[in-house]
């Protein structure tokens, strides 16, 4: 495209674009632009195609300008060409950079200009941008009718700085026509200012005001409407034309104006300062509810500001018209300007009304307070207090509510007339829902029946509404268009409640709004401002009342909870030993304390951590409906007692908070809410352990538990609400219960502890006896056959001989002794077989040789079942059998005999466990007991039992503990002449 140019063409190209760039600085006119810069692309460049266009935003086109072609037909140039996704001069429009295109009739992008490169003869294709500040005004194609082309650097900077001036000259055209054609609100407005200080009336100030809108903004009709807040509706008071009968003035019909209940959602807009546009199809509000405005107000579109005084909306100005327009951001910030203006002059028209108000409403204050600090009666007080405000804001109920958790304070209990107030919290109608608002004291004229159902309590949202108002008083006009506090319209709707004020009574700077003023009316109706702080104010006065009854209430039930507080602790001191009615007692305490129909005691029961289920260990079910099954069950994976071990202290759950999977337990129909505190495990506090033991080694199998101590639960139906100065008497009765019930277990573990270790000192004391002797015997038989004098009589071969058989015989003994020193260090370890008692017997009786032999004792055995085996752990059994025959040859005569006898006993000849014995087990009734093998060993001739005794030597009770873990018994009779008789009872199978 370019070729060779000396430096006096340069010299000619610079002086040349300098004059057209001067003429786009100095031109307003589009047409004389776009032919200038034709002009100069015709006589400096050798183009075979120029089209200069300009972009149309609104419709996403361009239209073309002109230019030039090889046919000379400029016709096609001045077309309309609109912008598609995907297009080559989309592309252009959007990206705002030059695009190259190497041959233009070959490229499926061009769209129509592709046809038009192809009749044109055109190939190489420049377009160019015309783009000022981040806006594109145009596209202008440069094509050649060589393929490809390619622009010199000095080409490049003169098509930029063309068309850069282009675009320039066609921004300043834009921007000045739209300052010329925007309207300037100002000079209207400082006209009407001056006029309204000149009249002397409101009606004439507003009548200036309706002839210079309608001036300026040239609408079909302006208008003032006027709001009534008694009859909720809007009139009109003062327009520039002829208005229908029915917006006129109020006083002449009781149907005139626009209802609230036509517009709310206008009204609403409104109220919240927001100006409303409604024209060509937009408006800001519903369909339906911009139809019946526009239809009430026999116009086409609308343009409306509020007008407020003192944050109160008293009317608004609207300019209306017949025909939909776009109404125009200077029109918009007139009307809002003049609207302002009205507010101005109309607060200085209620100023005489306010400060006769004011005057009535301090007389009144003054006079509620006055009542306050003369009666000592919370009635009397209240009777005249709210009987001056029904009076004063012309509504008809007077309610206090508060929440049960602040004190449960209850007024006097004698009704009078066309007052309520009620001794004891009122119930709910419906048992399964929760009315934590208590309605403490209702006024209503006698023909109205009073409230008898609690509030619902209220969100944390709903809460924040006092907290986002300015007063603290939430206002309510009508409660079919008002959503908020939706949770209070079932109770307050059933008496016909349609509007009303609510404002918290503080009772502390520090506490969260508890106590509730609530006036209410059955007609929608507007609450002005001043009616709210007047009910803000009085609500101020009426929380020193209430403070007052409070503290009286609160310090009555505090001496009930310390009074609670020191009877449970004194149960619990003088409770029994035994666990089990310690469990009842402190159940039977918690019920009749907070006088619930379920109470229970829920203890673990279980070998391991993991295998451990809940158990009822103590219950008082005072109501059919709050049983549960005797058979309970309670997993400690459930979900619930998950949360209360993880609570230090009482977990509350209500209604559909309790889990799911709870509800398999706690199946009684009649539970809906209950407390529920695990008893503290003060070995593993304050760190809870919730781990597994160290050999588990798969995460998912381990049950997030501490160890587990068992938990209090208390239930009642849903609508219970459980008083908050009991609840730390509950706590602290459950945590001293924990505490005496562990020093109780602990007591029982360490006692236990003690006799396992008298058990084993005396078993290894007895083992390392039986090792020693028999040590000693083989030694002693080995030194015999070592010595010379028995070595020549034997040969050498047998001495050898019978040397190895002594030290095999050694290394047997060591042998049978390894697992007491590999597995018995610190405890003992049942190893139950099958063992031939007469064998057992023979050792025994070898090892107690010495002392028979001593003591110069017979033994006799008999009994056809000498050879049974029984079940038990032979070395234990061993050292029991020599510790029964070492003590009758102790006690024995010398020189009388020993008699030993066995026996196989079915088990209906033989109870396993007699009714009472020294080890304090309980009988079993019912149970089957396997065949016993039956050994008696006495010093008598006869094998009569007598009378049954307990074992004086200590060593006795822990062979009768030994012989009891196998699952036999070990009794000892005394017979006449100081003889003794010991029964010996071994299972014959394996203990079950």
């Amino acid at each position: 495209m370019g070729h060779q140019q000396s430096p006096a063409d340069y010299e000619n190209q610079i002086v040349a674009l300098g004059r057209v760039l001067q003429t786009l600085r100095e031109e307003e006119n589009v047409d004389v632009l776009i032919e200038t810069t034709l002009n100069y692309l015709v006589s400096e460049f050798e183009y075979r195609l120029i089209w200069i266009s300009l972009y149309d935003k609104l419709d996403h086109r361009l239209f073309g300008k002109g230019g030039i072609t090889p046919t000379g037909d400029t016709k096609f140039l001045k077309n309309k060409f609109t912008l598609t996704p995907g297009d080559l001069l989309e592309q252009v429009v959007i990206q705002q950079r030059p695009v190259s295109v190497p041959n233009l009739s070959e490229e499926v992008r061009a769209g129509e200009w592709r046809r038009a490169a192809q009749e044109f003869g055109v190939q190489g294709a420049l377009f160019f941008p015309l783009r000022c500040k981040d806006r594109c005004y145009g596209v202008v194609l440069l094509g050649s009718h060589v393929w490809g082309g390619s622009q010199s650097a000095g080409e490049k900077a003169q098509m930029s700085l063309l068309f850069g001036g282009l675009a320039t000259a066609l921004y300043q055209i834009e921007l000045d026509w739209q300052h010329s054609s925007t309207k300037r609100p100002d000079q209207p407005l400082f006209q009407v200012i001056d006029q309204m200080a000149r009249f002397p009336t409101m009606q004439q100030r507003l009548e200036a005001v309706v002839a210079m809108t309608q001036q300026f903004v040239a609408p079909t009709r302006t208008s003032i409407y006027w709001y009534s807040p008694e009859r909720r509706y809007f009139w009109h008071r003062v327009g520039n034309r002829h208005t229908s009968k029915g917006l006129t003035n109020p006083l002449t019909s009781a149907a005139a104006g626009i209802t609230l209940q036509e517009v709310s959602e206008f009204y609403q807009a409104l109220n919240e300062n927001r100006l409303i546009a409604i024209g060509a199809g937009r408006s800001p509000l519903k369909a339906e509810v911009t139809g019946q405005l526009l239809s009430r107000l026999r116009a086409r579109s609308l343009l409306a500001a509020p007008i407020l005084v003192q944050q109160e909306l008293v009317g608004f100005l609207a300019v209306e018209g017949n025909e939909a327009r776009i109404w125009e951001e200077a029109e918009k910030n007139y009307i809002r300007a003049a609207a302002q203006l009205i507010a101005l002059g109309a607060g200085s028209e209620e100023i005489e009304t306010t400060l006769a108000s004011t005057q009535q409403d301090a007389q009144l204050v003054a006079e509620c307070a006055r009542a306050i600090a003369d009666n000592t009666d919370a009635d009397k007080a209240l009777d005249q207090c709210a009987q001056l405000l029904l009076n004063r804001l012309g509504v008809e109920r007077f309610l206090i509510v508060q929440g049960l958790e602040t004190g449960d304070w209850r007024l006097g209990a004698g009704n009078q007339e066309g007052k309520e107030s009620f001794p004891q919290a009122v119930p709910s109608s419906n048992p399964q829902s929760s009315s934590p608002y208590t309605i403490v004291y209702q006024r209503q004229p006698l023909n109205r029946r009073p409230l008898t159902t609690g509030l619902i309590r209220l969100t944390d949202a709903q809460q924040q509404l006092f907290e986002q108002s300015d007063s603290s008083v939430v206002a309510i006009e009508d409660w079919e268009q008002d959503q908020r506090l939706l949770s209070w319209k079932e109770s307050l709707g059933v008496v016909g409640v349609r509007s009303l004020l609510i404002c918290p009574i503080v009772q502390d700077a520090d506490t969260s709004f508890s106590c509730f003023l609530v006036i209410c009316h059955s007609t929608p109706r507007t609450w002005s401002q001043t009616e709210r702080s007047l009910v803000g104010i009085l609500s101020q006065q009426l929380s020193v009342a209430v403070r007052t009854f409070n503290l009286r209430t609160l310090t009555k039930l505090s001496e009930s909870a310390q009074i609670q507080l020191h009877n449970g602790l004194q149960m619990l001191l003088s409770a029994s030993s035994d666990q089990a009615q310690s469990d009842r007692a402190l159940v039977q305490f918690l019920s009749e304390m907070l006088e619930c129909p379920l109470a229970m005691l829920v203890d673990w029961e279980g070998t391991t951590e993991r295998h451990k289920t809940g158990k009822v260990a103590a219950a008082v079910m005072a109501n059919p409906r709050f049983a549960l099954s005797p058979g309970l069950s309670v997993p400690p994976t459930d979900l619930l007692i998950q949360e209360a071990l993880a609570t230090d202290g009482l977990v509350e759950k209500r209604g559909t908070q309790i889990p799911t999977s709870s509800r398999q337990w706690l199946s009684s129909p009649g539970i809906g809410c209950l407390l529920i505190m695990a008893l503290p495990d003060f070995a593993k506090q304050p760190n809870l352990d919730f781990g597994l033991s160290e050999d588990d080694s798969n995460p998912k199998s381990k049950i997030q538990n501490p160890k587990l101590a068992g938990f209090i639960i208390l239930a009642d139906d849903r609508g219970r609400e459980w008083s908050k100065h009991f609840l730390p008497v509950l706590e602290t009765l459950v945590r001293q219960f924990a505490r005496i019930r562990r020093y109780n277990l602990l007591s029982a573990t360490l006692h236990q502890e003690v006799r396992n270790l008298e058990q084993l000192n005396w078993y290894k004391h007895r083992c390392l006896e039986s090792l020693h002797q028999a040590t000693t015997d083989r030694i002693n038989r080995l030194n015999e056959l070592e010595s010379p004098a028995k070595g020549n009589q034997l040969d050498k071969s047998l001495v050898r001989m019978h040397s190895t058989q002594l030290l095999r015989e050694l290394e047997n003994i060591l042998t049978e002794f390894t697992p007491l020193l590999q597995e018995e260090q610190w405890q003992l370890r049942q190893h139950l077989t099958r063992v031939t008692l007469t064998s057992v017997l023979k050792r025994s009786l070898l090892l107690l040789a010495p002392l028979y032999h001593e003591r110069q004792l017979q033994v006799r055995s008999g009994g056809a079942s000498s050879n049974q085996d029984v079940y038990a752990d032979p070395l234990k059994l061993e050292c029991v059998l020599c510790e029964i025959l070492s003590v009758a040859g102790r006690l024995a005569p010398v020189g009388s005999r020993i008699n030993i006898k066995t026996e196989v006993k079915s088990a209906n000849e033989q109870s396993l466990f007699p009714s009472s014995d020294t080890s304090g087990h309980a009988a079993r009734p019912g149970s089957l007991t396997p065949p016993l093998l039956e050994l008696l060993i006495t010093n008598s001739e006869t094998f009569n039992f007598k009378v049954l005794a307990a074992p004086k030597l200590p060593a006795l009770k822990i062979c009768q503990r030994f012989v009891r873990s196998f699952g036999g018994n070990l009794q000892f009779y005394q017979m006449e002449g100081n003889r003794y008789l010991t029964r010996l009872l071994l299972p014959t199978t394996i203990k079950s």
